[in-house]
């Protein structure tokens, strides 16, 4: 892992020079496809999540509103591209929060604009409507990627 995180720090500082001398500016994007990553980085095997979870570990500095430190630091975080599989379980997973919110009677404007912030950020149109029949919130279908 830190060869690779190596050499990728060092193609964003030094750029990348080619045999006339050109300088080619490089802007790295990662796919959040754990699996994939795994498997390029020659880790024990492809559901092995340990080596991926001590080099987090291993990176002190975290980003504010971040728990954890980011994987690879030199990849601007609007330049992780989440895969379908992520996209869909973050998609199910406010669709859990919306029900359980709805049973606590605490479905109001605060959690529905931090819904919408979180879904605009995995680039997925997401919408609320109040029923005006029956005065109950809806919101758009998990089909709309944008």
């Amino acid at each position: 892992m830190k060869p690779m995180i190596s050499e990728l720090n060092d193609l964003i500082t030094n750029e990348l020079k080619d045999s006339i001398e050109k300088i080619w500016t490089t802007i790295l994007y990662f796919s959040s496809d754990w699996k994939f990553l795994s498997i390029i980085l020659d880790f024990n095997s492809s559901n092995n999540m340990n080596q991926i979870n001590i080099a987090f570990l291993n990176n002190n500095k975290s980003l504010p509103g971040h728990i954890k430190s980011s994987l690879l630091p030199m990849i601007l975080l609007n330049y992780y591209i989440p895969d379908e599989f992520h996209v869909i379980h973050v998609i199910k997973t406010i669709k859990l929060i919306i029900q359980e919110l709805k049973i606590q009677n605490q479905f109001n404007d605060s959690p529905r604009t931090k819904i919408i912030v979180k879904m605009c950020r995995i680039s997925v149109s997401f919408y609320f409507w109040q029923d005006q029949g029956i005065q109950n919130w809806t919101y758009t279908s998990s089909s709309g990627i944008i």
